[in-house]
């Protein structure tokens, strides 16, 4: 009989021990940041408009202009980046 008894509180005994929270290791959660949309645009490519030298040279400084532009974009996105917590 006390062997019996001795038993029975051994399991409830193992059985309350699994309802004790453990001590867990805290979990770790990702957050990807998108950056903004306006920085994900493509960059756009002025056309070619006339037959001159003079419109050629038109478009080659537009496509510069265009270009510093892209590049500005970049680089604040560049920026943004970098002034993430875990950046490196």
């Amino acid at each position: 009989m006390l062997s019996k008894t001795l038993l029975s509180g051994l399991t409830l005994l193992s059985l309350t021990a699994c309802t004790v929270p453990l001590t867990r290791a805290p979990e770790t959660v990702v957050v990807r940041l998108r950056p903004p949309s306006e920085l994900l645009q493509p960059c756009p490519v002025p056309k070619l408009q006339g037959q001159t030298n003079r419109a050629l040279a038109e478009a080659y400084e537009r496509r510069g202009r265009s270009l510093d532009a892209c590049n500005a974009d970049k680089a604040a996105l560049r920026e943004w980046a970098n002034e993430l917590p875990d950046a490196k």
